[in-house]
């Protein structure tokens, strides 16, 4: 049997190389059609772009020169006193927005929303000034904007019109669960650069973490000036151009942010050496973060737990896994290999045939194949109050009036319109999709800085239990203790019941949010906001102890990194490398059923040797007739090919075009040496993370 599939294989890869050496890939697609695709890590199949781009035009910036952006010399220059659609009754809050410089050239600019905490919440929590926190929130992408965070999520502000009357006026209703209620000073921030209201009109975007970080730097430093009323303090008596943070300082975000956070924070413990600011850092609350993709490309342990896939589909899936990791240590950060992982779940959620997907970010929720997603609910009425484009708002409304009361018409006049997700800075950073940042991690775990990681247990793109590989193998001074800590039941105080699952040692958390998918905070605000408060707060999450006996990934199989099978008996190598030493099976248990099974297999060997020539010969005369067969093919795709005029087809069998250039390149950096992670070879994703 072995022999035969050796030969199966040779055919058809013999074959197929033969038939598209010549031709562009049928996978390969522009980029620049992925339009609505990198939000939350956005996957796209082929058809989806296509019928995409049929509908919008890419989400591009005009680049624009001359920008004159008024200098905010104190707080009072960016307050927001007229907010349309808001009643200042409904909202008594003091917040501000504008543009801040991310360079000193006066080409870069960042644009933030900063809420006050609020007053009642002061008064029952019983909190001194100077302990209530600055908390910054950055939505992830790369390049989507963190007024998903302000409007959809965890911000106080919520676009609300009638369903039944799309004449009736919009207005802006209040969410008692905003994260300024913990209280404290909440700022959200569109970065990187030529991210939602943010510019740059010379189109230099980041195109790796360091750029991000110098970026953001030096956009964190005049926000801090320009607040240091609220924010800073003199550090020196004698030296009045010294200062320091006057308040504890977190970061918080979700996906991309994951990738974005860890290392900003590294940077700016870096840049306080030298700096006339020293920023510390209290910690970050990361919510299903991209942070080490060797763990989390993985989709198959999450979709078994759900049902979705069988054991043996796991296990095949598993294989797929481990070719991905070999392309991640290699320094291939954009592969097919691993994006087939998610893809092929999928996919495959409700059956090939089937017109429905299960959603990447909540396998609660169905999708119909081949449409445009409308995820997250509301993001295209942001659009329309920021940007002025999606659905109508009734009335005289214009949005160029939003834009003027938030300090931000200069944004307008550089080319920059409003989008969730905007491509020209995804595009600058998309290579580095693959890598992770758990040196970053590693570092602020040494130096006692807190993480919490947290996780909707729903959610597939990132999803709990590649977060879980990823955060217990850090390897940081803790790594074997947290990997033994205790787990404990957590009782949300607003509800009164059980929350969630944490999991805890010294400076860093692990808590799984139960009800909840990749945007916890909209899912369930209301805990969010709980877990928000009792992290920045320092309060116990441990509400009930899991009384289950624990041991580290060491102890549970210390000599068992592949386990053996039982063709082999344990003499090699498994032929299925396993993905991690921690999900390998005991070597015991293993041994004992290949035991077992052991005198059934001698009892065949006698005809081993008659199956193994009949299998050659069998084998041979498939390897001629697989051949011809697919030349024959092949002759028929290249043919059909050349007659069609700058059409693709979207896949061997599909029985329509795709009205692309066959110049055109899909993720134009991604490798697919390797085919790619699909056995039928049809469906490619865009992918991208927020």
């Amino acid at each position: 049997m072995t022999f035969n599939m050796i030969i199966y294989s040779a055919a058809i890869c013999a074959t197929w190389s033969l038939c598209m050496s010549p031709v562009t890939a049928v996978r390969r697609l522009d980029t620049s059609v992925t339009t609505n695709q990198h939000h939350h890590q956005h996957l796209a199949t082929l058809s989806e772009l296509n019928t995409n781009a049929t509908f919008r035009a890419p989400r591009r910036t005009v680049i624009g020169t001359n920008v004159d952006v008024p200098t905010a010399n104190t707080p009072d220059d960016h307050l927001v006193t007229n907010l349309p659609l808001l009643d200042n009754d409904d909202f008594p809050t003091k917040h501000w927005a504008g543009l801040l410089p991310a360079s000193d050239d006066g080409d870069k600019y960042l644009f933030y929303w900063l809420f006050a905490p609020d007053q009642e919440q002061i008064k029952k929590q019983k909190v001194a000034e100077k302990d209530i926190p600055l908390l910054i929130w950055l939505n992830g992408g790369p390049a989507c904007s963190s007024m998903d965070g302000l409007w959809l999520e965890n911000g106080p502000f919520r676009l609300t019109k009638d369903p039944k009357d799309p004449n009736k006026p919009w207005h802006i209703d209040i969410d008692p669960y905003s994260w300024h209620m913990a209280p404290a000073y909440v700022v959200y921030i569109d970065q990187p650069v030529g991210t939602g209201i943010s510019f740059t009109t010379s189109g230099k975007y980041p195109t790796n973490d360091r750029e991000v970080n110098v970026d953001f730097y030096y956009f964190l430093k005049k926000f801090l000036q320009l607040h240091k009323d609220k924010f800073l303090t003199q550090s020196d008596n004698s030296d009045n151009t010294k200062f320091t943070l006057s308040r504890p300082l977190y970061f918080s975000g979700e996906s991309h942010a994951g990738h974005y956070i860890p290392s900003m924070m590294n940077y700016i413990q870096q840049q306080n050496k030298n700096s006339d600011i020293t920023i510390q850092l209290a910690g970050a609350a990361i919510g299903n973060g991209w942070v080490d993709p060797i763990y989390q490309y993985s989709a198959q342990d999450a979709a078994y737990g759900y049902g979705m896939i069988g054991k043996a589909q796991q296990r095949a899936l598993d294989v797929l896994e481990e070719k991905c990791r070999e392309k991640l240590r290699n320094g291939i950060y954009r592969s097919e290999t691993c994006f087939g992982l998610l893809d092929a779940v999928l996919d495959n959620s409700q059956g090939k045939s089937s017109p429905y997907i299960v959603s990447q970010y909540d396998q609660r929720k169905w999708e119909i194949k081949n449409k445009p997603r409308d995820f997250p609910p509301g993001h295209r009425e942001v659009e329309s109050y920021l940007g002025g484009h999606g659905p109508t708002i009734p009335g005289d409304f214009d949005f160029r009036n939003v834009l003027e009361a938030v300090h931000s018409l200069p944004s307008l006049k550089a080319g920059q319109v409003y989008y969730e997700c905007t491509d020209p800075p995804y595009n600058a950073l998309k290579h580095n999709d693959g890598l992770g940042v758990v040196p970053d991690v590693v570092d602020l775990l040494n130096s006692d800085i807190r993480l919490l990681f947290f996780n909707g247990i729903h959610d597939l793109i990132c999803n709990h239990a590649g977060n879980e590989n990823a955060v217990e193998n850090f390897p940081w001074k803790f790594r074997d203790a947290f990997q033994k800590a205790t787990r404990y039941g957590w009782k949300a105080p607003s509800k009164q019941q059980l929350g969630g699952y944490m999991k805890e040692h010294k400076n860093l958390q692990f808590l799984k949010v139960l009800d909840s998918g990749h945007m916890v905070p909209m899912d369930v605000p209301d805990i969010s906001l709980d877990m928000i408060r009792m992290f920045m707060y320092h309060q116990s999450f441990q509400s009930y102890k899991q009384e289950i006996g624990t041991l580290s990934a060491d102890e549970s199989n210390p000599s068992c990194p592949i386990c053996p099978t039982c063709e082999n008996d344990g003499e090699k190598e498994a032929e299925s490398p396993i993905a991690s030493p921690v999900s390998c099976p005991k070597c015991d248990d293993c041994n004992k059923v290949c035991k077992d099974m052991k005198p059934n297999q001698e009892s065949s060997s006698s005809s081993a040797g008659t199956s193994q020539l009949s299998g050659m010969v069998l084998g041979a005369v498939t390897f001629l007739t697989m051949a011809a067969s697919w030349m024959i093919c092949c002759l028929f795709l290249r043919r059909r090919r050349r007659s069609i005029d700058g059409h693709i087809p979207l896949s061997p069998r599909s029985g329509y075009d795709m009205e692309l250039p066959k110049t055109n390149g899909f993720r134009d950096d991604v490798d697919e040496s390797d085919g790619g992670g699909y056995a039928d070879g049809e469906n490619g994703h865009a992918r991208a993370i927020d």
